[in-house]
């Protein structure tokens, strides 16, 4: 959708805006997730990691991970590739999750 309404428009509660060529600069880790993390590495096999896109990406998850109690078993990655900018920079993603010796796609 390229236009609005003539008096414009509202964004409903819990929708936001999809930017798909604009690279933020955000991180795609909240505060929730970081308190969420410690439920998923007890009791989860696999974290699926959305709305990545530069290898610092991920060291970050490794470093809240690493201040975590370790779970029963190894925790998988499986990096969402969903903005250009983590398509031009999978080789590196890719990289940067082998360095870290998880199982991860």
């Amino acid at each position: 959708m390229t236009r609005t309404k003539i008096n414009g428009t509202k964004l409903k509660w819990e929708k936001g805006l999809n930017l798909p060529d604009t690279a933020l600069g955000l991180s795609p880790s909240t505060t929730k997730d970081h308190e969420d993390l410690a439920v998923v590495t007890e009791h989860a096999d696999m974290l699926g990691y959305s709305f990545l896109s530069r290898p610092d990406d991920i060291d970050m998850l490794e470093d809240i991970l690493a201040e975590l109690p370790p779970g029963d078993r190894p925790l998988g990655l499986v990096a969402k590739i969903e903005q250009p900018e983590a398509l031009s920079n999978l080789p590196a993603l890719i990289a940067v999750a082998l360095r870290h010796h998880r199982s991860s796609g």
